[in-house]
C-alpha cells in the first residue's frame, strides 16, 4: 500500500512532527507499506525526529512562511503564486506515484490535494481545533476586523475538509463539532512516544512545563501564576523547555518578576522524556489546543498535571482530582492554589502519578495504530494488517 504524507516540515520539535515521525516509524517495521513525505518548509533543515532510512522524504522547498510578514494583499497574492506551483508539483509526483492513499496534516495542500485527478483516496488529519485560524488571528490581533477574518478562515476550513474522503479528528469534543458541518469525521487519538514508565522522582522540587515559546502555550499566564506559588514555595522551580518567537518578551517578565531564579527558561533538549522523569508536577497554560501531546507525554511519564481547560483536549486527558485538575481558563488564583495542594501533598503527588500510568496506557502506539490500520483497511478494501 501506497502511502503519502504531507506536512510544511519535519524540522520542528513539535508534536505533530513527533507523532507523524512516531507513525512513520511504526508503519515502515510492517510488511506491505511504501511510504512517503511532502513538505513545502524545510529548506534544506534535517529532521528533528529520527526517521526510518526506508521512508521516502520529498521536499518542495516552497517557503510559504516568507510572506507571513507581508500586508495581507502581498501575503494573498503569494499565497496564490506559490498555490499554482504546488498544484503543479503534486499533479506531476502523484500522477507518476500513483498512490493509494494521500494524508495531509492541515498544510497548504488542503486547498489543492481534493481537486488533482490522480486516483488516490484523501485523508485530512486533522492536529488543531475547527477554529484553529481564528485562534491563531485572535491570540495576534484584536478588534472586529480580525474576527471577521478569522470566522471567514474558519468557514474555508469548513468547505476544504468537506472534499476529502475522511477528516480525522483528535477528540471527542473535535468530533462533536465538526460533525455540526461535515458527515466525513471520524475519532483517533495520538499515541503517546513514550513508553509508560513509573516515576520516581516525584519528590523533587521541580515543575515542568513544555511546548513552543509563543502566544498560543500561554507561558505569560504561567509566569504571573508562578509569582503566587513562588511566595509560598519559594525553593520550587518551575522549568519551561522550549523555543520560540516569546522567548525575550517571557524573559523579561521574568526578571521584572524577579522570578530569575525560580523559572528557567531551558530551551530545546533532544532527551525531554528525562525531563519529564525528573519532574513532579505538570503544568499547562494553552489559550487553545488541538490535543494537548505535552499533556499526554506527561502523563506517559507518571506526572500529576494540571491544566487550564481550554479548547480542547485537555478535560478528555485530565480526569479531575484522579491525574491532576483542571482549572477554568482565566482562573489564576486557582491555578497557582492546584500547583500549591500538590506541592504540599507528596502522598497525593504519588496517588495521581498511579492514575496517570493506568490512564496513559490506553494510549500506546499499537492500540492507536491499530485503528488507523483498520481505517486504511476499509477504505482501500486492503486486508487488514
Amino acid at each position: 500500500m501506497k502511502l503519502v504524507y504531507f506536512i510544511p516540515s519535519l524540522y520542528n520539535p513539535g508534536g505533530m512532527e513527533r507523532v507523524l515521525t512516531d507513525k512513520l516509524n511504526y508503519l515502515s517495521a510492517l510488511d506491505g507499506f511504501e511510504l512517503t513525505v511532502i513538505t513545502t518548509e524545510q529548506q534544506g533543515r534535517v529532521p528533528y525526529f529520527s526517521i526510518d532510512s526506508r521512508i521516502k522524504l520529498v521536499h518542495f522547498d516552497l517557503d510559504y512562511n516568507s510572506d507571513f510578514n507581508q500586508g495581507i494583499l502581498k501575503r494573498i497574492l503569494g499565497k496564490r503564486e506559490k498555490d499554482l506551483q504546488y498544484k503543479t508539483m503534486l499533479n506531476d509526483f502523484l500522477s507518476a506515484y500513483q498512490a493509494d492513499l494521500c494524508i495531509s496534516l492541515g498544510g497548504k495542500e488542503i486547498s489543492i490535494l481534493p481537486g488533482l485527478k490522480d486516483k488516490s483516496i484523501k485523508i485530512l488529519e486533522l492536529h488543531f481545533a475547527k477554529n484553529i485560524r481564528a485562534q491563531f488571528i485572535s491570540s495576534r490581533h484584536a478588534g472586529l476586523f480580525w474576527k471577521y477574518i478569522g470566522k471567514l478562515r474558519t468557514w474555508q476550513l469548513i468547505q476544504e475538509s468537506k472534499k476529502f474522503r475522511k477528516v480525522v479528528v483528535l477528540t471527542e469534543h473535535d468530533k462533536a463539532d465538526w460533525e455540526k458541518t461535515n458527515s466525513n469525521i471520524i475519532q483517533i487519538y495520538n499515541p503517546t512516544p513514550f513508553a509508560v514508565g513509573r516515576n520516581t522522582g516525584l519528590s523533587k522540587k521541580k515543575v515542568l512545563s513544555v511546548g513552543k515559546l509563543d502566544a498560543q502555550k500561554g507561558y505569560d499566564f504561567l509566569i504571573e501564576i508562578w509569582s503566587h506559588v513562588a511566595r509560598k514555595h519559594p525553593d520550587w522551580v518551575l522549568e519551561i523547555f522550549g523555543q520560540g518567537e516569546w522567548k525575550e518578551k517571557l524573559q523579561r517578565q521574568i526578571d521584572e518578576a524577579g522570578l530569575q531564579s525560580q523559572i528557567q527558561l531551558k530551551g530545546l533538549s533532544k532527551n525531554i522524556k528525562e525531563a519529564y522523569m525528573d519532574s513532579s508536577i505538570y503544568v499547562m497554560t494553552s489559550r487553545y489546543e488541538g490535543f494537548p501531546m505535552v499533556l499526554l507525554e506527561a502523563l506517559a511519564c507518571g506526572l500529576p498535571c494540571v491544566s487550564f481547560d481550554c479548547q480542547y483536549g485537555p478535560n478528555e486527558l485530565i480526569n479531575e482530582g484522579h491525574n491532576g485538575f483542571l482549572v477554568a481558563e482565566g482562573a489564576f488564583e486557582l491555578f497557582a492554589k492546584q500547583i500549591c495542594t500538590l506541592i504540599e501533598r507528596e502522598e497525593l503527588r504519588k496517588k495521581m502519578s498511579v492514575h496517570s500510568l493506568t490512564f496513559a496506557d490506553q494510549f500506546t502506539i499499537d492500540k492507536i495504530m491499530k485503528k488507523w490500520l483498520g481505517l486504511f483497511a476499509e477504505l482501500t478494501g486492503a486486508p487488514r494488517v
